[in-house]
């Protein structure tokens, strides 16, 4: 079962991290040095929320896909992450509404941020938005304060112990 679990681990690794390098390359922002910045910021993220790095490295390739820029992906990856969380949804789909935001297009959050109908402003929508996105990140991490959310944090520590051994 051990060895199964750990050759599963390197397999979603490997992948994640094959297709992470092939969408910076696809819109002209790879170098090592970003792909690492990237990899490791995933890590970091799987150790404080229950997703594991591999599930938000293939959230950010799918983020720069849509046009979210290196720079800006790990902000975006958190919001996504918080996005998940509170509405209970995949990271992809919520990458893509956080890269429609970004965009200026609320029309998906709008469903589920009563607030955007009384904001007049591209200014006002924005700033709601973001104030959104950034408490559902809050609300993420504490879901590791759960039962259920600490086996998930144990899980992604494991495999990244496994694949760092």
């Amino acid at each position: 079962v051990y060895l199964h679990q750990v050759i599963s681990a390197a397999a979603g690794q490997e992948e994640a991290d094959k297709r992470l390098v092939q969408s910076l390359r696809l819109v002209n922002q790879y170098s090592d040095s970003t792909f690492v910045s990237l990899r490791n910021f995933a890590s970091q993220l799987s150790t404080v929320t229950i997703y594991g790095d591999d599930a938000i490295q293939m959230a950010m390739q799918f983020g720069l896909q849509l046009g979210i820029s290196s720079e800006n992906i790990k902000a975006a990856s958190q919001q996504a992450i918080g996005l998940s969380s509170v509405l209970g949804i995949d990271l992809n789909s919520s990458m893509r509404m956080v890269a429609q935001a970004a965009e200026g297009n609320y029309t998906m959050l709008g469903r589920y941020i009563p607030a955007l109908k009384e904001a007049t402003t591209e200014s006002e929508k924005h700033a709601t938005v973001n104030q959104f996105l950034n408490n559902s990140y809050k609300m993420a991490l504490t879901e590791g304060d759960t039962f259920t959310g600490k086996l998930k944090l144990l899980g992604n520590a494991f495999a990244f112990n496994v694949l760092n051994s």
